[in-house]
């Protein structure tokens, strides 16, 4: 039988995917709970008013579920205990991810782009490239390409952030 001659790549140290698989269960579960959490109250209140009689921002009764549809669903209240317990194990394990890498000099530099990487012509050259489902050759495949250094970048001081809030 002939030999295998692809070379694979792995661009995630292990203590990297055992994180990101972590976070992936996480994140299923807080979104599977904060359904249920929102089947048990379906009314979205936002702002200074956050009680029935106002208005709210989103129902879904007029997603054609009422109260007494998503009552007859069953008991739902065991959601927000499992929400809790998740959204530590996410914040937890993204704490863990952070102090096992920030202290190491090659993540930054493996995490945040260069100048020349945020150039306008390359960030042009990756977007078309990733339209077109082209992978990266060579060495340019060893490392992120700048579009994924600003998609993390955008999770780590946008969106996690927010989510804490």
């Amino acid at each position: 039988m002939a030999e295998s001659t692809k070379n694979w790549i792995y661009r995630h140290t292990i203590n990297a995917r055992i994180c990101h698989w972590i976070m992936v269960i996480s994140f299923f579960y807080l979104l599977y709970s904060g359904i249920m959490i929102f089947l048990h109250f379906p009314e979205l209140y936002w702002g200074k008013v956050g009680f029935q009689g106002y208005p709210a921002i989103f129902r879904l009764e007029d997603w054609g579920i009422s109260w007494e549809r998503a009552e007859e669903l069953g008991d739902r209240r065991w959601g927000r205990n499992y929400h809790y317990l998740f959204a530590w194990i996410f914040v937890i394990n993204g704490l863990i991810y952070l102090l096992w890498n920030g202290w190491q000099k090659k993540f930054y530099q493996k995490m945040l782009p260069s100048r020349e990487q945020l150039s306008a012509a390359n960030l042009k050259a990756e977007f078309l490239r990733q339209i077109k489902f082209r992978a990266s050759k060579g060495e340019a495949a060893k490392n992120y390409n700048a579009l994924q250094k600003i998609s993390y970048l955008i999770v780590w001081l946008g969106l996690f952030p927010f989510m804490i809030v």
